[in-house]
């Protein structure tokens, strides 16, 4: 499947991916099969990341706020405010063990 930045090079046998109209990155379909791979991984974790996010948030208004008002009382920020911090915490965390699973290859 040719991406839509690259051009067939027949006479070698390589892939060249358009970086500029100057520039031309050539790779052998192993290596664009590995990258491209790669780069689908991550964008299924990032797309996890962003639902987690969405359901924390749905969670956390959930939790916290029982009806619409023109302003939020002193216990709804607290809740809203605590809940919050407890996901930038998890998420925080997870976000560094994605990134050493990166770093070590196990992705």
């Amino acid at each position: 499947m040719m991406m839509p930045n690259e051009k067939k090079n027949k006479t070698e046998g390589h892939t060249c991916l358009l970086i500029s109209e100057y520039y031309c990155h050539t790779m052998d379909s192993g290596q664009i099969d590995q990258q491209l791979a790669q780069d689908l991984e991550l964008e299924r974790q990032k797309g996890k990341i962003q639902q987690e996010i969405f359901q924390k948030s749905e969670m956390c208004w959930d939790m916290c706020v029982g009806s619409m008002s023109a302003k939020f009382d002193g216990k709804t920020e607290s809740c809203i405010v605590n809940c919050v911090e407890r996901y930038v915490d998890t998420a925080v965390a997870i976000q560094k063990r994605f990134q050493e699973k990166l770093s070590m290859g196990r992705m």
